[in-house]
Order: structure tokens, then C-alpha cells, then sequence
């Protein structure tokens, strides 16, 4: 590892620690302290440390641009908490077709729609080779059927993965020997987390710019943590999630961030050595 990307890792890292540190305590201090409600302060410290991060991201798009025309085509799956970006191949969509055609035989009318979502699903997009799939089931009884969801989602190959609440759905996850080659997220139909995967999924395809920019900050991202898939989807998230808040709103990264519920670091630290334990 060279020099540059040696100090840019440390630099990162740090920046991570801290960042997500203060975001972690803010949230405690307004859950549990405040009784929810955050005061001006706390949404400009939770601001500042979102546009610190956007200022780096920009910095190491330089180093996703020199390396992106390198990246190869590769097959399906990336090791469980890696990171891989490869060039784009055009067996993804016919590897979410054949995947949406099991998954709708399987449910048949419980499932309204099957969505191809994330970056396999822009054409030329570089991506992790992780074919993600979004599900919309029928909305009445949801939460009484998910548990036939979940056996039904087994019997055809995938892992549960837990609960993400309105961001991320019921995950699931399908791979072999370590790797995942796929991902499910399982929502009620018509859901703001299913309208926001797709309508990113049409900003990518239809701004050339922005996609070019999304890719090298994750090739970037990707080279210099291979192997910390959760401080590569810190970055991404403040990156991903800016381009949905409301220009016009007062501390709307602070606010956003406060309502996501997103996994405290400690929580994250301990699912980590638990997965590894249970390995």
C-alpha cells in the first residue's frame, strides 16, 4: 500500500470514529435526555459533521477516478463484510430476471412487484456484484405474514438478516461459500423505502454525471476498505442520502439522521464479533 493511500485510510478512519461517535451520542442525548426532540444545537453538530464528510468524499473521488477505468468484469458475490466493485456486466439484469422468476413462482400473488434496485440494476454502472432485489408485498396483514415470508424466502436459499425498519426493510441475503451474490429487501407495497430505491435508481440512469461521481466514490471507497464493508456504507450513506434531503429545510441531514434509526456503532461492533463467534 503506498503512501497516499496509507495517509488517506488513517485520515479516514479517524474521521469515521469520530464522526459516527458524535452522531451516536447525539442520538442518545436527544432520545434519552430530551425525550426526542433535538435542539439547534444538536442538528448544527450533526450538520457540520455531515458536510466535513461530503468535503472528503470529494477529495477521494480523485482516487476512484484514476483507478475506475482499471476495474475489471467479474463474477457474482463479494465475501460477507467485504467490499468489491467491479466494472459493469450485462449477465446482472439477466441474473435478476431468472431470481424474480423463482421469487414469483414462489409467492405468486402475496408479492405485487419485483424490483431490480441498487447500482446492477444502471446500465455501466460499476458495482459490488450483489444482485439487490426489492420486494413489495401486499400491504394488509403484512407483519402477520412475515414470518411465512421468511420461511418461504429460506426454502429457495436465503439467510434472514434482520428487521432495518422503513429504510432498509426485512434484508435477507443468498450466496455460497462466504460470499453473497444476493440481496432481498422485503417492504409493504407502496412504501417511501421502495418509491426512494427506485427514484435513485432513475436519477442514476438518467444523470450520466451523477452516476460517474457515485461510481468513483465507491471504487475509491471500496480500494481503500476492502474489508470494512460498514465504513464503506457510512460514507456511502451520507453521499446517497443528501441527494434525497430537502434542499429547502433547515438541518435537514440532522433531522433525517435523528429519524433513520440507524445502528449505533456499539451495535454495530457487537453484531460484528457475534457473526464472527458464530462463524
Amino acid at each position: 500500500m503506498d503512501c497516499y493511500r496509507i495517509r488517506t485510510r488513517l485520515f479516514l478512519l479517524l474521521l469515521v470514529a469520530f464522526g459516527k461517535g458524535v452522531e451516536d451520542m447525539v442520538f442518545l442525548k436527544v432520545r434519552w435526555l430530551q425525550y426526542g426532540k433535538a435542539t439547534e444545537f444538536d442538528l448544527r453538530i450533526l450538520d457540520g459533521i455531515h458536510v466535513f464528510v461530503l468535503r472528503q468524499l470529494k477529495v477521494i473521488r480523485l482516487h476512484g477516478k484514476a483507478i475506475l477505468e482499471r476495474i475489471e468484469i467479474s463474477t457474482l458475490g463479494v465475501r460477507n463484510s467485504g467490499v468489491r466493485v467491479t466494472a459493469y456486466n450485462p449477465i446482472w439484469h439477466e441474473s435478476f430476471l431468472k431470481e424474480a422468476a423463482i421469487l414469483q413462482r414462489r409467492f405468486g400473488g402475496c408479492v405485487e412487484q419485483i424490483h431490480h434496485v441498487g447500482s446492477t440494476a444502471v446500465p455501466g454502472l460499476a458495482a459490488k456484484p450483489i444482485i439487490d432485489i426489492a420486494m413489495e408485498m401486499n400491504r394488509t396483514g403484512f407483519d402477520a405474514s412475515m414470518l411465512s415470508y421468511r420461511e418461504a424466502l429460506t426454502e429457495v436459499g436465503y439467510d434472514y438478516l434482520g428487521d432495518r425498519g422503513q429504510k432498509g426493510g426485512h434484508m435477507f441475503g443468498k450466496g455460497l461459500k462466504g460470499s453473497r451474490t444476493h440481496a432481498i429487501q422485503v417492504h409493504p407495497s407502496d412504501s417511501t423505502a421502495i418509491k426512494e430505491l427506485i427514484r435513485f435508481r432513475e436519477m442514476l440512469m438518467e444523470d450520466m454525471n451523477l452516476a460517474r461521481e457515485y461510481a468513483e466514490i465507491k471504487t475509491a471507497l471500496a480500494d481503500l476498505f476492502p474489508h470494512q464493508r460498514l465504513i464503506y456504507v457510512w460514507y456511502k450513506t451520507h453521499w446517497v442520502e443528501h441527494r434525497f434531503l430537502g434542499k429547502d429545510i433547515k438541518h435537514a441531514w440532522g433531522l433525517w439522521l435523528l429519524s433513520a434509526q440507524i445502528p449505533m456503532m456499539i451495535t454495530i461492533l457487537v453484531r460484528s464479533v457475534y457473526e464472527r463467534v458464530a462463524k
